[in-house]
């Protein structure tokens, strides 16, 4: 029997801005945990990354909507 070498190629899409609010929502929920029994100790810190997170969610979704709705799109311009 002879062994043969396969390679597979695929093509995937990364839709990122999925993640980053998946993160954000994971933050939300740590900090309601928080608030809920009391322990404010580094809630401002989750509070601010949760804050972070939904900014690059929205500039990830708006980017996401102009390359795909919008012709012409340019995700990023030089000064």
């Amino acid at each position: 029997m002879t062994r043969r070498r396969v390679q597979r190629t695929a093509k995937k899409n990364l839709h990122i801005h999925n993640d980053i609010y998946n993160t954000a929502i994971n933050l939300r929920t740590r900090i309601e945990g928080m608030e809920a029994t009391g322990n404010r100790k580094g809630i401002a810190l989750d509070t601010t990354a949760c804050l972070v997170m939904l900014a690059f969610t929205f500039e990830s979704r708006l980017n996401f909507i102009g390359d795909e709705k919008v012709e012409g799109w340019i995700e990023t311009t030089f000064f």
